[in-house]
């Protein structure tokens, strides 16, 4: 059997903006039973390098997440920004947001936060952690933000523009 973390990437130019705007799209049925509103941003096109098909999985993880824990009616705002070296994607909810008890183990494989599903969905613990582990074999990070509790949070995945890294 192999394990969930045990992936490799192709290595191609990827428009990140494309990408993130077909994965919000993918989940916006699901966002809009809940009635929630999900705002992108994004240039027309931001081009990396890698696995279209693993890079459109951790942004889904991630995205879905934002959905999956969103309250009803609430908003999920997408922003893909470019700098001089990489590329990042912002998703910022206005759920629970992350107690620091959540922060220590939230990349962890089957980790269940204490954050619940606001619409009965189910979780398998895994998703951020195989987001995590994508990014990294891209040469990336992901890092996750909260003010506090009641206030939401903000996953950001950062990508360099360049190669991938495939040491890690």
């Amino acid at each position: 059997m192999n394990d969930a973390l045990d992936i490799t990437i192709r290595d191609q130019p990827v428009n990140l903006a494309a990408l993130a705007r077909e994965v919000t799209g993918a989940n916006e049925p699901v966002a809009a039973r809940k009635e929630q509103r999900i705002e992108v941003a994004t240039p027309a096109s931001l081009v990396v390098r890698g696995d279209p098909d693993r890079l459109r999985e951790a942004l889904d993880n991630v995205i879905g997440n934002a959905v999956k824990y969103s309250p009803t009616g609430g908003l999920i705002e997408v922003e893909v920004l470019g700098g001089r070296d990489e590329a990042s994607v912002r998703v910022r909810d206005h759920g629970p947001g992350l107690p620091p008890e959540d922060m220590g183990r939230l990349f962890g494989r089957f980790q269940r936060l204490s954050a619940k599903p606001t619409g009965g969905e189910s979780s398998t613990g895994l998703g951020l952690s195989i987001a995590k582990r994508i990014v990294e074999l891209h040469g990336g990070r992901i890092e996750a933000t909260s003010p506090g509790l009641g206030l939401g949070s903000t996953f950001s995945l950062h990508l360099p523009l360049g190669e991938p890294d495939r040491r890690s």
